[in-house]
């Protein structure tokens, strides 16, 4: 993907849920993630076993992850609505 895009133009991207995960801390070393970002967790929907956990910038601005986790995880999180949390994506699911 670098090089193929002129210097600040920009560029959407689209990001999977199940490649997104959720950590109550910065991870700090023990992960392959690379792409590690603060978030708020802006809002959470039930859908069957799983949580869909939409994440946005705490800083503001339009854009937005959502992180599908199972709801077991988001309750042992203890994941509300308004929490400071750390998004993590994989590289390789970086979709263009």
């Amino acid at each position: 993907m670098a090089g193929d895009t002129e210097p600040a133009t920009g560029v959407r991207l689209r990001i999977h849920a199940r490649d997104v995960s959720v950590a109550l801390a910065r991870p700090e070393g023990g992960t392959s993630v690379r792409n590690i970002l603060p978030a708020v967790v802006s809002a959470m929907k039930e859908d069957g076993a799983y949580a869909e956990v939409t994440l946005s910038n705490p800083a503001g601005g339009e854009a937005a992850l959502v992180a599908r986790v199972l709801r077991k995880s988001a309750a042992d999180l203890g994941l509300t609505v308004g929490q400071r949390v750390w998004a993590q994506v994989k590289a390789a699911a970086v979709i263009r």
